[in-house]
């Protein structure tokens, strides 16, 4: 199986009811299903729970196969756990917050093939949530964070009613709880993705109940079987449910009609993406409308992960006829390309003096580039040539979900003053950055604020604006369990509890809290002007049981006299609505939008609301026309 995200393996057996443990090892059924645990473990991308989510096995042979199969996997010695999730409401609850942040490998067990397997109400619960479970396979809004899949014979009414919205084509046969004896053998691809397991092994692990036909997209037959008429059955099927398909490459700077200066160094940016590992980039560059294959290459072999190159522009390249190529190349040997418009080079012009930069600063869960859609959002919304717009700042070493466990947060070197120091260096190394505006996301908006507070940039180069978004200025709903996703010192920083003394009317900040907004309501900021937005989906209060690792998580949340929040920060703590000078100049605050879409970490869950948030805008990725865009256009264009 490639490795790459939304791997499934899909059987029409109840090999949980067909197998045991021999003292020594798993046998039959039961060391099936621990081959299918390693597989998926082994193709498990980076940063995706190591957390194997059994649904709904309560006892007998169901319960005992399922924890045999993961306690004598290699799964058990490698960092991963087991969790069962029980009872209808229980799962809806489970699925309603499925993330790569919760599961790794989803098991979907048995329906009335084994004792203790699921119930017909938790199998219409599984069903009722098949586009939750989709999602996750395709890792939402990120696919190299999706999760898998293994799943089982179903014998009910409403068997299966989840796998075609999966795969849609794909056609399953129900051959009862009788099932079938014949036995089951591994194709060449099943023995390839099972090693150590032997025809006579699966042997043991009949009868079989369903077989699949249809259309299977990517998937490939692992297992077959023959029926009592003599026809060869597909009992065992896997792969990905992302289609292998050529890369997909889409040019983003330099953009149609854009001007840039010879004699100076231009970041071409792209995104490029691939169900398999994507292994080079090469830039092609024409000047006169030539095909791009007779000219030379502006860059070759660039990393497979890169999404960027500082192009020396010189000036033998002038011309009002250029257009970039970026084509990706995959580990496959498959290409896709994608060309940028027509762009203009021209002789540097010195600087006028009324050019404005803007800084794009990432949040939690997030590092350089994570932005870009923003950038790209507000640079078609402006259209003005006096900005630069820059999302290329990162602390991703710090912020991003993957580096929890990173050396600069061992040693204590993520904190957020630490962050706005970085994010300082970063703008005083900017050429013709003097007249500056700060959007911060998230974590991004204290990055921002401290800057200011503690004047870290140089001598000449001035604040003009700040734009928080989604900003914990009052800290956000922490609980103990999110040390777990992030940087413990990190979410230090930005923990506050609003409900502790609410009939107190105050808000318990932490350490670094407490001392930024003393001293930022204390401090001379008369031409500072501040726009803090605010997304007000979610009324609920309190953070959600179900996704609550620690029960402590449930008394954290808003306060009930103000429960609006984004789902992750409380509108009290985005407008900063404390009882201090220098409150921000101007507000945004609308029920249409969420912290955010994507689905790494504390970010992709619903912390505090189940409802679907895909009909809302993202406070990070908001749309072109939106009012929120249009309130930041309003607030930069009138510094």
């Amino acid at each position: 199986i490639p490795a790459h995200a939304g791997q499934v393996i899909i059987d029409g057996t109840d090999a949980n009811d067909h197998g045991s443990f021999d003292g020594i090892r798993n046998v039959d059924g039961w060391l099936y299903m621990q081959k299918v645990l390693e597989n998926l473990a082994s193709q498990q991308p980076f940063g995706v729970a190591k957390v194997v989510v059994d649904l709904g096995t309560t006892s007998g042979q169901a319960r005992a196969a399922i924890v045999s199969a993961f306690d004598r996997s290699s799964l058990a010695g490698s960092g991963w756990m087991l969790r069962h999730v029980d009872g209808p409401a229980d799962i809806a609850n489970w699925l309603d917050g499925l993330s790569a942040f919760n599961t790794g490998i989803l098991y979907i067990p048995t329906a009335g093939n084994s004792a203790g397997d699921l119930t017909g109400d938790e199998l219409a619960a599984i069903n009722a949530r098949a586009t939750k479970i989709r999602d996750f396979l395709r890792g939402g809004f990120d696919a190299s964070r999706g999760g898998s899949l293994f799943a089982q014979g179903e014998s009910l009414p409403g068997s299966y009613g989840w796998l075609s919205t999966l795969i849609p084509g794909i056609a399953v046969t129900d051959l009862g709880s009788g099932g079938i004896g014949t036995p089951i053998t591994l194709t060449p691809d099943g023995a390839e993705a099972f090693p150590g397991l032997s025809n006579a092994d699966l042997a043991g692990a009949v009868p079989w109940h369903n077989y699949f036909d249809g259309s299977f997209g990517s998937l490939t037959v692992f297992g077959t079987a023959l029926d009592n008429g003599g026809i060869r059955r597909n009992v065992i099927v896997g792969g990905s449910v992302l289609a292998p398909t050529r890369p997909t490459v889409e040019v983003i700077r330099p953009e149609e009609g854009e001007t840039i200066n010879a004699d100076s160094v231009f970041r071409i940016r792209w995104s490029s993406f691939s169900n398999f590992d994507l292994l080079s980039h090469r830039i092609l560059l024409s000047t006169d409308g030539r095909p791009f294959d007779t000219l030379e290459p502006v860059a070759v072999d660039l990393p497979g992960d890169r999404q960027f190159f500082d192009w020396p522009v010189t000036r033998d390249k002038i011309t009002d006829q250029a257009k970039i190529r970026v084509i990706a190349r995959d580990i496959r040997g498959g290409e896709g390309q994608g060309d940028s418009g027509i762009f203009g080079i021209v002789n540097r012009q010195a600087p006028s003096g009324n050019e404005r930069t803007i800084v794009l600063v990432h949040g939690i869960g997030q590092g350089e580039g994570d932005l870009r859609m923003l950038e790209d959002t507000l640079r078609g919304a402006l259209r003005d040539s006096r900005y630069t717009i820059d999302s290329d700042f990162g602390w991703g070493e710090c912020a991003d979900i993957m580096f929890v466990k990173s050396f600069p947060c061992l040693f204590n070197k993520c904190r957020i003053t630490n962050g706005a120091q970085k994010l300082a260096g970063y703008i005083n190394a900017l050429k013709d950055a003097k007249n500056i505006i700060i959007v911060g996301y998230s974590m991004g908006g204290l990055l921002a604020r401290d800057v200011v507070l503690n004047n870290r940039l140089d001598e000449g180069r001035r604040v003009l604006g700040v734009i928080t978004l989604g900003t914990p200025n009052a800290g956000y709903p922490f609980c103990s369990a999110d040390r777990n996703i992030f940087c413990p010192t990190l979410l230090d920083d930005m923990a506050s509890n609003f409900r502790s003394r609410q009939d107190e009317d105050m808000v318990v900040l932490s350490e670094y809290l407490s001392d930024l907004n003393s001293r930022w309501g204390l401090a001379h900021l008369p031409q500072l002007k501040w726009l803090a937005a605010a997304g007000t989906f979610c009324d609920n209060p309190r953070r959600r049981p179900a996704l609550g690792l620690d029960l402590l998580c449930l008394l954290q949340g808003c306060r009930d006299s103000s429960p609006l929040s984004d789902d992750l920060i409380c509108e009290d703590s985005a407008l900063f609505k404390l009882v201090l000078s220098n409150s921000p100049t101007d507000y945004f605050s609308n029920r249409g939008y969420v912290h955010t879409h994507t689905a790494a970490g504390l970010q992709g869950l619903s912390l505090m609301c189940s409802a679907d948030k895909l009909s809302t805008q993202s406070l990070d990725s908001p749309g072109v026309r939106s009012l929120l865009i249009m309130d930041v256009v309003r607030f930069i264009n009138g510094l």
